[in-house]
């Protein structure tokens, strides 16, 4: 072979390899910060790391057979139980025990009492089956569940001497009137070696309504959760659960309810990181200011006709059927699940109260439980109305070109926003906002505008609104978005999947419990797909070592890494989704912000007390993304060098060739041969 063909090929070589390393430092630069003017940073990628304390992000070391070779029957104080062996993805499995109650039946002459703790059985209790869930309505409208439905489930790893493991217990969602524990399978969580508990609490009526004074106090089901985690404080240890290390998690009004924990005086001590999910007090209508009023008016639709006082109300709501009670609660429900008319209150009048006042003033006194905490909200929170949109766009929107406007919004106002009181102005600005832009007979583009509007006003900004107020008195205060919508949807279990693929939404209330539980529901199917699973892996990854240390732990691979927490006037907002490719994220735009502060009263009141966030911005880039970007810049730099140097070799072995053939050098050659240029330095 010739000696400018080993030339020419390493020639060629170093000119790819330039054009890669340029291409990989421009994908690089675009990883890196960029200003902008968005209103709160959003990113896949902090830039400040969080270290763990000590050593405690390292994974608990167990047996992998520990739950195969553990025992399945364990003894409380109030007996023995029974429970089963259960799979999990890894196949290793876990010891399941199911229905255990952790109060007395809150039936008869309980109902509207405050939960009792079980006293115990006198047999071996069965925990291998699940028990009835609390009374409401399923997804046909049909009365289900039992009054005795105060049970939790527990699932463990194992049980052996010298195997403990940290504890997470679910509060779930249902806007208070609907959910159980027993929708949520945990077996990927349990494969992370962590104990988790779900559990019942008393819902509606049952357990929220209230005359405000000692005949009805209320926050029954608040009450019923407080006793649950006085449970785990006592027993989990029998079950390999560690009762200094309880993470408290909660979903949708599971979340808000997580919050109301956290400020309570009632339940400090009982956990030590938080986790919430798409929902908090902050928002309007999560507490009802008048669920007196709600009482009442419930009281004589039952037929309640001579209530004089509280003690006559709370009598007649004793004897009506449970049947009857839940659908009264559904009455004057306009928009899905909305108004919420039972839901916790502040009951300073209560004995021993668990809001003495209002959540807001709480934080912003900072007299709170300063656990870490991670809160989030999902791209599209209300998509969920979806069915209900389009239902009311149909029998009423006809061409009346201004509906929207006159009655739309105002039915949301009233409605899920609990407002009765704005005006034109209000309705124009929000209208400017949100919908200027859309065609009237567009019901989908209207659809989406709604989402926009309402997943602002009922999610995005309180919950920022309550990082705002938690960051200034907790340095760990973790905020995520999650913006990834994959083959599976809470859309499903409403439309059919193949519905639900046509709907042009982002995720929706609910999508990213999907990705960490195995939820059982009617539409609902696991999904097969790759992402899917990719992003699940993430989630469920993060979401224990966050159990484990009370933070999220940088992935050793660097597939994802730290997580930054907020502060007051710079909050992190940790981008939970998928993308191949940079990109920036949509801002939650200043003025869109200031709008709903002005809108909305429990933002009014607290414009005065709350930090304004700083003005900062940043690019959002999936994690796979960067390292591939500086995995390939490190692997064409170390070619580049090889090459080079064996240019070097080839160069000096051609010069001493060429003095050998007569003395002749390489510019010599070069003039004589125009075919053999060597003008490469």
């Amino acid at each position: 072979m010739p000696r400018e063909i080993p030339l020419r090929l390493c020639s060629a070589s170093i000119l790819s390899l330039w054009t890669v390393v340029l291409w990989s430092v421009q994908v690089c630069a675009q990883l890196s910060p960029q200003p902008s003017s968005i209103l709160f940073r959003l990113q896949d990628i902090p830039r400040i790391p969080f270290p763990p304390p000590g050593n405690a992000a390292q994974s608990i070391q167990v047996s992998p057979d520990i739950a195969r070779t553990s025992t399945t029957r364990v003894v409380l104080d109030q007996g023995a139980i029974r429970g089963k062996l259960v799979e999990t993805p890894s196949q290793r499995g876990l010891i399941a025990f199911l229905g255990i109650p952790y109060a007395a039946p809150p039936v008869a002459s309980m109902r509207f009492k405050p939960p009792l703790a079980h006293l115990g059985w006198s047999s071996v209790w069965d925990a291998t089956d699940w028990r009835e869930v609390c009374p409401q309505l399923d997804y046909r409208g049909r009365p289900i569940g039992s009054e005795d439905c105060l049970f939790l489930n527990v699932f463990t790893p194992g049980i052996k001497k010298g195997n403990t493991f940290p504890v997470v217990v679910f509060v779930h969602g249902g806007n208070f009137d609907s959910g159980s524990g027993n929708l949520f399978g945990p077996q990927a969580l349990v494969d992370q070696n962590l104990v988790v508990v779900t559990l019942n609490y008393r819902l509606g009526m049952l357990g929220f309504a209230s005359t405000e004074d000692d005949a009805l106090p209320g926050n029954l089901g608040l009450r019923d959760q407080l006793l649950a985690l006085q449970w785990v404080r006592d027993n989990i240890a029998v079950f390999g659960g560690q009762p200094d290390r309880v993470t408290l998690q909660g979903q949708g009004s599971g979340a808000v309810c997580v919050l109301l924990h956290v400020v309570s005086p009632q339940s400090k001590g009982l956990f030590h990181r938080a986790m919430v999910q798409s929902g908090t007090p902050l928002s309007e209508g999560s507490l009802h200011m008048s669920v007196r009023e709600a009482t009442q008016s419930a009281a004589l639709s039952l037929g309640c006709s001579s209530v004089i006082s509280s003690h006559d109300v709370r009598d007649c709501l004793y004897n009506i059927p449970v049947h009857e009670l839940l659908r009264t609660q559904q009455e004057g429900k306009i928009l899905g699940d909305y108004p919420l008319k039972f839901t916790p209150r502040i009951d300073p009048d209560s004995h021993e109260p668990m809001l003495p006042t209002s959540p807001t003033a709480l934080l912003a006194s900072g007299n709170f439980a300063k656990v870490p905490i991670i809160i989030g909200y999902n791209r599209d929170e209300t998509a969920v109305l979806y069915p209900e949109l389009l239902a009311l766009l149909r029998s009423e929107l006809g061409d009346d070109q201004d509906y929207v406007r006159n009655i739309l919004l105002p039915k949301f106002f009233r409605t899920a926003l609990n407002i009765r009181d704005f005006s034109k102005e209000t309705l124009d600005d929000v209208y400017e906002n949100y919908f200027s832009g859309t065609n009237y007979k567009d019901h989908d583009g209207i659809i989406q505008a709604f989402v926009n509007m309402s997943t602002s006003a009922l999610f995005v900004v309180p919950i920022l609104e309550t990082v705002v107020l938690l960051a200034r008195s907790s340095p760990s205060t973790f905020v995520y978005s999650f913006s990834y919508r994959g083959d599976i949807s809470m859309l499903d279990s409403k439309l059919g999947q193949s519905a639900s693929r046509r709907v042009n939404l982002g995720p929706a209330h609910g999508d990213e419990l999907l990705y960490l539980f195995q939820v059982i529901g009617s539409g609902l199917r696991p999904s097969t797909n790759l992402v899917d699973e990719m992003v699940s892996r993430r989630m469920i990854k993060m979401w224990s070592d966050f159990s484990r240390v009370g933070a999220p732990v940088p992935s050793p691979d660097r597939e994802y890494l730290p997580w930054s927490p907020s502060s007051p006037s710079n909050i992190t907002i940790y981008q939970l989704g998928r993308s191949l490719r940079p990109h920036f994220i949509e801002p939650q735009e200043a003025d869109t912000v200031a709008l709903w502060r002005s809108v909305l009263p429990q933002m009014t009141d607290n414009t005065k007390q709350v930090e304004q966030v700083a003005l900062s911005g940043h690019t959002s880039v999936d994690p796979v993304y960067r390292t591939l970007a500086y995995s390939m810049l490190t692997v064409a730099l170390a070619l580049l060098v090889a090459v080079t140097v064996l240019l070097a070799i080839l160069y000096r072995q051609t010069r001493s060739n060429s003095f050998m053939c007569g003395g002749a050098t390489p510019e010599t050659n070069s003039r004589s041969s125009p075919d053999n240029t060597y003008d490469i330095y």
